[in-house]
């Protein structure tokens, strides 16, 4: 073969090669969902999950940052939002995209995010995320939970309202009341949090779960937001744009702190009240409440917000300042009770409070004081 001959034979390859490549780029068509990536096709499939793409997989969903080739019959069982966006029969602009027999969905989510709700879908929370006993850091919980409300995933919505709803609890539990607890993560709780004013994030994540009617967790977030400054709670610590309070809640704050704050005279008030019509005779006990009386007034306890807060730890702390001085047993579990039941009553009209409708603790009628 001549020189002239071999140069036109591989000009005539070249052309026959870009012809192909030019061909299998446009077999691939971008879903309704988000614009097509640039590059050649298979660049556009960079990087692969390397395990969520599966030989026999018939679907690939391109996200941001990665790939999956995964099952349809997977995506549409646990999802309704999947369930159309795959569906042929759907009038839809473009019809969906097809790359070596698989249909193409592109979707603008972070791959990573996307990777734990797709595991979770094939394991069944084999991986850990069903098991309590693996805590989930809160900042990933939240990125999870955004993508399982955007495709209407249900059973791992349920689990983080689950989760949320121990470290913020409808119902009673005193151990779980005190203000900012979940700050100091234990072995047992289900979430991690790294600093108080994730509270108000919480909050947020309510509302992404149902704007109108929250998961009941948003109670007592709303609460622990009372604890923070008020130009934190407009702007958390974190880099992400749309995770301030809304207009709407942060006024609920300023407005609950005030209502709680009133009620706080009331809550604490029994030990007021022992000054003029005492309990016992002991002339130590007596001179013990004034004591109590004349410290908390010091600190503002009868002027504090965190009315849910437990006062047994501070009737114990004034009997080790004031060993002379201090309580007797009858009274000091008189207080107790008698504080607690006011607690109580406060915590079942945190709905009314936070004028906000469902609050289950509404329903459970207060424990009578003995």
């Amino acid at each position: 073969m001549t020189r002239r001959s071999q140069a036109q034979a591989d000009i005539d390859d070249d052309a026959r090669e870009g012809k192909r490549q030019k061909m299998e780029e446009e077999e691939v068509e971008v879903s309704a969902s988000a614009p097509r990536a640039a590059g050649p096709v298979m660049q556009a499939f960079e990087p692969r999950h390397p395990d969520l793409w599966y030989r026999d997989g018939n679907v690939i969903v391109a996200a941001d940052g990665m790939s999956f080739k995964v099952h349809a019959g997977i995506l549409e069982k646990h999802s309704t939002v999947f369930r159309e966006l795959l569906d042929d029969t759907r009038p839809r602009e473009q019809p969906l995209g097809v790359f070596e027999g698989c249909s193409v969905l592109r979707v603008d989510d972070h791959g990573e995010d996307l990777a734990e709700v797709l595991q979770v879908l094939y394991d069944g929370g084999s991986g850990g995320f069903f098991d309590w006993k693996k805590p989930i850091e809160f900042p990933h919980l939240r990125k999870v939970t955004l993508v399982a409300i955007k495709y209407n995933v249900q059973h791992v919505i349920r689990e983080v309202i689950a989760r949320l709803g121990y470290m913020f609890p409808s119902s009673f539990e005193p151990s779980r009341l005190k203000l900012h607890h979940y700050e100091n993560a234990q072995p047992w709780h289900p979430v991690r949090f790294s600093h108080v004013g994730e509270a108000s994030t919480v909050v947020v994540l309510a509302r992404a779960i149902n704007q109108e009617e929250p998961p009941a967790f948003i109670f007592m977030a709303l609460y622990h937001c009372l604890g923070m400054k008020a130009d934190v709670l407009r702007h958390p610590d974190h880099q992400d744009e749309g995770w301030s309070l809304s207009h709407e809640d942060f006024v609920r704050c300023m407005l609950a702190t005030d209502s709680l704050v009133a009620k706080c005279s009331t809550v604490r008030g029994c030990v007021v009240d022992a000054l003029q019509k005492p309990l016992c005779s002991n002339e130590s006990c007596r001179s013990g409440v004034q004591r109590l009386v004349c410290d908390w007034i010091q600190r503002g306890m009868f002027s504090d917000f965190d009315v849910l807060r437990s006062c047994d730890h501070e009737l114990r702390k004034q009997a080790k300042k004031h060993p002379v001085h201090k309580l007797c047993k009858g009274c000091e579990k008189t207080f107790i009770r008698a504080i607690d039941a006011e607690r109580r009553e406060v915590f079942a009209d945190l709905g009314k409070t936070f004028d906000i409708p469902n609050w289950p603790a509404a329903q459970v009628q207060p424990q009578p004081s003995a």
